[in-house]
């Protein structure tokens, strides 16, 4: 051969294939006795989600060797990788029940595990209405109540010139104008997509 390891000899070397030893085969080959292979042992959980947003999680296994992985039971789109994690691009509200398989590429032997996966409908995202006063050329900031599964970004509808929010949620209008004003506040699920609008009644008095 060409490689300085390629001598075949007496004991260890790298021709019959004890140069880089499997552990199993190994203890069997020292102690004279055959060693019972290990299997692979899955513990299943419980996995929650939401209808539309995409569904990832690692498969929760223990093992000597390489496994190969399958699913049975998978609502249509849910697939395995050869990593171990479990992926759904678009989940469908409903309870599923799917059998996670990992079998030891090298000894044959199979763990199964059942993953309870439970995926809801996400509610749209429910701002507080705000009614609230200002002056005349004083700086005015008003941060919106809301409650939203997901991140939210904000919008503004009706607004007087000037008037912002914030990525926080926060309204604020550096030199307000005397007069009243309805303006609608509008957070849309980052995720989802769906929105939730309230309406900020604003009177601003003279200074």
């Amino acid at each position: 051969g060409s490689c300085s390891l390629c001598v075949a000899k007496t004991g260890y070397d790298n021709p019959s294939g004890l140069g880089t030893p499997q552990v199993v085969s190994l203890l069997s080959t020292l102690a004279g006795v055959t060693v019972p292979a290990i299997a692979p042992t899955i513990t299943p959980t419980v996995v929650n989600g939401q209808a539309g947003v995409a569904l990832s999680f690692s498969v929760s296994v223990t093992a000597a060797n390489p496994l190969r992985y399958s699913l049975g039971g998978a609502p249509a789109g849910m697939v395995v990788s050869i990593a171990g994690v479990v992926s759904w691009a678009k989940p469908v509200t409903g309870s599923y029940s799917v059998t996670v398989t990992a079998t030891d590429t090298r000894t044959g032997q199979t763990a199964q595990g059942v993953y309870a996966i439970t995926i809801v409908t996400p509610e749209p995202p429910s701002v507080t209405a705000v009614t609230a006063s200002a002056v005349a050329g004083k700086v005015f900031s008003q941060a919106m109540s809301y409650t939203a599964p997901n991140a939210v970004t904000w919008t503004l509808t009706k607004q007087p010139s000037g008037m912002v929010i914030s990525a926080a949620g926060v309204v604020s209008w550096p030199k307000p104008v005397k007069g009243s004003y309805s303006v609608t506040v509008t957070a849309k699920d980052s995720k989802t997509g769906k929105t939730g609008s309230a309406v900020l009644s604003l009177t601003v008095n003279a200074s």
